[in-house]
């Protein structure tokens, strides 16, 4: 949050909006930042095209190198309202 603070001279409740969106993965970080230095005026746009960017570069490729079991799991932890396991 502070980062996304001081690079892009946002408010601190918009950079927890975009740090919250990374969900700690950095390249997340990177894609939501750019396309908000990109953007600085539309934050959704700029926030729809890192999802786009970032589902298209990295998170179908990571979903594809899976194992079967591996989907398996990923989809049940999503399915929990949590995100965790026991």
């Amino acid at each position: 949050m502070k980062k996304y603070m001081e690079t892009l001279q946002i408010r601190q409740d918009e950079a927890i909006r975009l740090a919250q969106a990374t969900k700690g993965y950095a390249f997340a970080f990177q894609t939501i930042g750019y396309f908000y230095w990109e953007n600085p005026l539309d934050s959704q746009k700029a926030m729809d095209n890192a999802m786009d960017y970032l589902s298209e570069f990295a998170y179908r490729k990571i979903w594809t190198e899976l194992s079967r079991k591996d989907k398996e799991v990923v989809l049940a932890i999503s399915k929990v309202k949590t995100g965790e396991i026991m």
